[in-house]
């Protein structure tokens, strides 16, 4: 084993560890580098301890996560400009403790607050995984990702190559790096029968169960989905509608719920450690996203090869089965109906799936990481 001197000091900065996909991708990387020798791996949080399932997961397997504890001031007069001084000072003072080699940070929107202590502390590599459309990002912080891209050295990694089309134009960039969110394949195995998984569940062996795996957020589009799952119940009585996630949109899209009276077919299922499982026993994965720069989930629910329903906000290059299915949002909720319920298969040009895979991922990854400066 390597002397822990010679060990590189690798920090991801993420707002949380909550059960997203930007979220999902840090804990990815992190459990594949922390069986490098080479690498000392830390995930540095702005905020406090959430007690989040990622949260259990490093503390149960010793990956080190440090809080900022940061937290919005009351002070009505500045209240902007003493938040964005805040978080900077909070962040400063927690990455001061670690001697980082590497600084990746995570979400556009956190950059206007860890390009500078990143200089304070001269940190030579840094680097910015973009996990939105560019577009969906708004003006502001599209001048905080020109001034760290262009002038404070932060390397941008997009996960799509449609992705990395877009930000060029957006950032006025020539190159833009590619490495797509990378899934540990190995780990996707389950040792239930899918009638013993829908028992525990309560979920009739008979049903007819879509699913659907994302935070309750209005991005999402989880209205929608619903007005989806109404129609098939005109054809599908026996249909279930499983909805892995939580966020601040979950008493709204609950009450939508009651209010197309589908409540009693609708299980929310909050946030899950294994969410693998419930892949195993969908017939139709479902998402209806306003925005995507990617999609693990689909790429997910394609592991267990489910049917998959999705819309166009989901980029093509995440498609790898003949049950993959792009729908427009604009089309009337009787054709998503009928696209769930149907079993044809497309002929649109399939990608490789081993593509998305941790091993090929972190290669790209560690390749950007060892670059010079």
């Amino acid at each position: 084993m390597h002397d822990n001197k010679k060990r590189k000091v690798i920090v991801h900065l993420i707002y949380d560890l909550a059960q997203a996909g930007a979220q999902t991708v840090v804990m990815n990387y992190v459990r594949s580098m922390s069986k490098e020798d080479r690498y000392d791996v830390h995930i540095v949080l702005l905020g406090k301890e959430n007690n989040t399932i990622y949260e259990k997961e490093c503390k149960s397997k010793g990956y080190p996560v440090h809080y900022c504890n940061y937290c919005e001031t009351s002070i009505p007069i500045l209240r902007p400009i003493i938040n964005w001084y805040n978080q900077q000072r909070a962040i400063y003072r927690t990455l001061k403790n670690l001697n980082v080699d590497v600084l990746h940070t995570h979400i556009t929107t956190i950059l206007p607050y860890c390009i500078f202590p990143a200089f304070l502390l001269h940190i030579k590599k840094k680097v910015h995984t973009l996990h939105s459309d560019p577009y969906a990002i708004s003006g502001r912080f599209v001048l905080f990702g020109k001034l760290a891209f262009k002038y404070m050295n932060f390397k941008p990694i997009c996960v799509t190559e449609a992705q990395a089309d877009k930000a060029k134009q957006v950032y006025k960039l020539k190159n833009m790096d590619v490495v797509h969110n990378g899934i540990d394949f190995e780990s996707y195995g389950v040792h239930e029968t899918a009638e013993c998984i829908r028992d525990d569940l309560g979920i009739p062996k008979d049903s007819f169960v879509i699913g659907c795996v994302g935070r309750m957020d209005k991005v999402k589009n989880h209205n929608f989905l619903l007005d989806v799952f109404a129609e098939v119940l005109k054809y599908q009585k026996n249909a279930k509608l499983l909805l892995v996630g939580d966020g601040s949109e979950k008493l709204s899209i609950e009450q939508y719920a009651k209010n197309r009276n589908i409540e009693q077919e609708v299980m929310f299922l909050g946030t899950r450690d294994d969410v693998r499982r419930i892949y195993s026993i969908l017939d139709c994965f479902v998402l209806t996203s306003l925005s995507e720069s990617s999609s693990i989930v689909t790429v997910e629910a394609q592991l267990f090869n489910v049917r998959c329903v999705v819309s166009t906000a989901v980029p093509e290059s995440v498609v790898c089965r003949r049950n993959v299915f792009r729908l427009s949002l604009e089309e009337p909720v009787q054709k998503w109906a009928s696209t769930v319920l149907a079993k044809d298969t497309n002929n649109c040009e399939l990608n490789d799936i081993d593509s998305f895979s941790i091993t090929g991922s972190m290669k790209k990854l560690e390749r950007i990481y060892e670059e010079e400066s």
